[in-house]
C-alpha cells in the first residue's frame, strides 16, 4: 500500500511538473518580446563573454566582415559577429545579439553569398529573440521541473520533459530562421544560390556537420532557397576582400 501511494505520488509530482511547464513554456513567446535588449545585453555581459583566445581578430578582415553584417541588418538591433577558431562546420548566436562563425564554416563556404545565407538564419535567431526564449525556456522546463521533483518519492528524470519540448521547440526555430533569412537576403538584394549551394554541398557530404545535426534536412533547405532565387542580386564582396576574409584566423 505505502508502495503503491508513493509511485501514485511521484505521477502526481511529474504531472503537475510537466502541466505547469507547459503553461510556461507557450507564453514564453509573448513575453520574451516584451524584453528590452539592454536586459539582453546586461545579462549576455553577466555571464561573461566569448574566450578571447578563440576570436580572430584581424582589422583588415573584421571590417570585410562587417560590411557582410552592414548589408543585411540595418542596426534595427544590437549585433556583434565574429570568426572564432575552431575546424568544426557551424556558426550559432548566444544571447546579447551575438553571432559566431567557426573558421571552419568560413573554409567550407565557397563565396560570400554562402556565407551571407549562414549569417542571414543566425541574425534572424537574433532578430526573434530565439536566444534569450531558449534560455528561459531551458530554465523552466527543467530547472521548474527539478525543483518540483525534489518533493518525496521522484520516480523520474526532469530533463526528461525539457528535453521532449526543446527538442520541438528548436526545430520550430529553425524553420523559420531558415524562411525569414531568406526574405532577408532578398530584401538586401543577396543572392539566395548561394544558401542553396552551401546546403546542396553539405547534403552530399559523408558526415554531418554541427550546422545541420538539428536542423532541417539540408537538401530541403537548399530546395527552399532555390524557390526564393533572387532576381536582383548584387555582389556581397569583391574577390580581393573575400580572400582577405577567408584569411581572417591566419593573420591575427
Amino acid at each position: 500500500m505505502m508502495h503503491l501511494q508513493s509511485k501514485l505520488k511521484g505521477f502526481a509530482w511529474f504531472g503537475l511538473s510537466l502541466g505547469i511547464t507547459i503553461v510556461f513554456a507557450r507564453g514564453l513567446p509573448g513575453m520574451i518580446s516584451h524584453v528590452p535588449w539592454s536586459w539582453e545585453s546586461w545579462i549576455a555581459d553577466r555571464m561573461g563573454a566569448f574566450e578571447d583566445a578563440r576570436v580572430c581578430r584581424n582589422a583588415r578582415a573584421n571590417l570585410i566582415l562587417q560590411k557582410i553584417v552592414n548589408r543585411l541588418c540595418s542596426g534595427e538591433f544590437p549585433l556583434s559577429v565574429d570568426v572564432i577558431k575552431g575546424k568544426e562546420i557551424n556558426a550559432f548566436a548566444t544571447l546579447g545579439g551575438k553571432i559566431h562563425v567557426l573558421q571552419g564554416l568560413l573554409n567550407e563556404a565557397q563565396t560570400p553569398d554562402e556565407l551571407a545565407g549562414v549569417l542571414a538564419h543566425e541574425i534572424e535567431h537574433v532578430h526573434h529573440r530565439d536566444i534569450i526564449e531558449g534560455s528561459f525556456h531551458r530554465i523552466l522546463s527543467t530547472g521548474l521541473t527539478q525543483i518540483l521533483f525534489s518533493g518525496p518519492s521522484p520516480s523520474m528524470d526532469p530533463r526528461m520533459a525539457g528535453l521532449f519540448l526543446s527538442l520541438r521547440f528548436s526545430r520550430i526555430q529553425e524553420s523559420r530562421a531558415d524562411e525569414a533569412g531568406l526574405k532577408r537576403l532578398r530584401a538586401a538584394q543577396v543572392s539566395t544560390a548561394g544558401f542553396a549551394k552551401f546546403f546542396d554541398r553539405l547534403a552530399s557530404e559523408s558526415f554531418v556537420p554541427d550546422l545541420v545535426s538539428d536542423h532541417p534536412a539540408s537538401s530541403d533547405r537548399a530546395a527552399m532557397a532555390r524557390s526564393v532565387e533572387t532576381k536582383d542580386a548584387l555582389p556581397v564582396l569583391d574577390e580581393a576582400e573575400w580572400q582577405t576574409l577567408k584569411k581572417i584566423c591566419d593573420q591575427d
